[in-house]
């Protein structure tokens, strides 16, 4: 397995999604799977992808999750209830498309969407959650037919891929937004606001604004429509993610106050504040 990893982390070739669609469809992958959830963003893509898990597995449901980079092996990025993948199932995959990699000369990243996508397909998932890698309109990832379209929010991110000036960011970001589906963002400016609702406009989907939450001490309360959550050992920012969280699990299932408040106040996302024990003390990771 180390070595599979090291020769799919070597490809770095830039080809188009045109090109990877192509590739998908030669490989008869399934882009148009059950409960597929599509976030893009700048900052809380990560975190938002693993609030959402929890509170979907603290309700019972199975989900596939689908994140990069990774923080501790490269079988992290594609999860299911958490767990990653194996590591005989990743070499089977990383072996069955050999082929296909060399003769095409897919990127690391392709070679993830790909086995990611026939992954899950090959098991009884209720959800799945897939993160973009950069971008939206041009990412990788954006070859999937999902339910919901999420963007975190626009920041000046990847700027030699997504353009100079927040709104070409802005622009290639909303290319995850689907027609006549359901869109959901925790941006904040009245400008991108509106720029974002032009999109879901022209293309009949429906949008929602997560409105901002102010806190200020330590722990951090909020609320949500009935529940009321207690966040500890977190940075502020993840009152943010986890009201976006809140709201993508809103209009899918019917969230019971218990388990949901169980699922927000326990979950950990490794390295975003993260709390570690240091020879007699402690040392916090925030990345």
């Amino acid at each position: 397995i180390n070595k599979a990893i090291e020769y799919i982390e070597s490809k770095r070739n830039k080809r188009t999604i045109e090109q990877f669609k192509e590739t998908l469809k030669k490989c008869h992958i399934n882009c148009k799977q059950k409960n597929m959830i599509h976030i893009a963003g700048t900052n809380g893509k990560g975190s938002t992808v693993n609030y959402l898990r929890s509170i979907f597995n603290e309700h019972g449901y199975n989900v596939g999750t689908f994140t990069s980079p990774y923080l501790i092996c490269h079988n992290d990025r594609i999860r299911v209830d958490d767990a990653p993948i194996s590591n005989d199932d990743l070499l089977m995959y990383i072996n069955k498309y050999y082929d296909v990699i060399e003769e095409d000369g897919l990127s690391m990243f392709e070679i993830d969407v790909l086995i990611m996508l026939d992954y899950f397909d090959s098991l009884d998932l209720d959800f799945r959650i897939i993160e973009t890698g950069i971008g939206g309109l041009h990412d990788k990832t954006n070859v999937i037919e999902p339910i919901v379209s999420v963007i975190t929010n626009v920041g000046e991110d990847h700027q030699e891929q997504l353009g100079n000036d927040i709104y070409s960011i802005a622009n290639e970001k909303m290319g995850i937004i689907k027609k006549d589906q359901l869109f959901i963002t925790s941006e904040e400016r009245g400008i991108l606001l509106a720029r974002l609702q032009e999109q879901c406009d022209a293309v009949g989907a429906k949008m929602f604004v997560v409105p901002e939450y102010q806190v200020n001490k330590y722990p951090f309360e909020f609320q949500y429509r009935n529940m009321s959550f207690k966040l500890h050992n977190v940075g502020m920012y993840q009152v943010t993610n986890a009201r976006l969280a809140l709201t993508i699990a809103h209009k899918l299932i019917k969230l019971d106050a218990q388990k949901t408040i169980c699922a927000i106040e326990n979950t950990s996302w490794n390295g975003r504040f993260e709390v570690i024990p240091y020879e007699d003390d402690e040392v916090i990771i925030d990345g």
